[in-house]
């Protein structure tokens, strides 16, 4: 597994979601598992919705609220708004209070309108 690591971690985050999308179930949740807190945030943005849902499930909040702080605004909201309310709340709250209130604003708008699509 170390030498595993060692070869996806230098991979960009686009290879990378290309390699969760070929795995398996159990592959990707093996992955997910090895590179722990080291999966780039990037990677998030880049998987199909499906199995972006999946590598979610098996994330804690806290690793997914560290990692919305490290994308693009409008990346956040994207990956925030396919969540069901509770689990939007669970990760809203361990933001900090600036960066979850410009979530949450950037949530309040329409979905595919100027204001949520909108970078910040």
């Amino acid at each position: 597994a170390p030498q595993a690591r060692e070869l996806v971690l230098p991979l960009r985050p686009a290879d990378l979601a290309e390699l969760f999308e070929l795995l398996r179930n159990d592959e990707r949740e093996d992955l997910v598992r090895m590179l722990g807190t080291d999966l780039n945030p990037e990677v998030l943005s880049e998987l199909d919705e499906s199995i972006r849902d999946h590598v979610i499930e098996l994330l804690d909040p806290k690793d997914i609220a560290a990692a919305l702080t490290e994308m693009d605004s409008d990346d956040a909201v994207y990956l925030l708004e396919d969540m069901d309310e509770a689990e939007q709340r669970l990760i809203l709250e361990q933001l900090p209070a600036t960066e979850r209130a410009a979530l949450e604003q950037s949530l309040d708008y329409p979905e595919y309108s100027a204001g949520r699509l909108m970078q910040r």
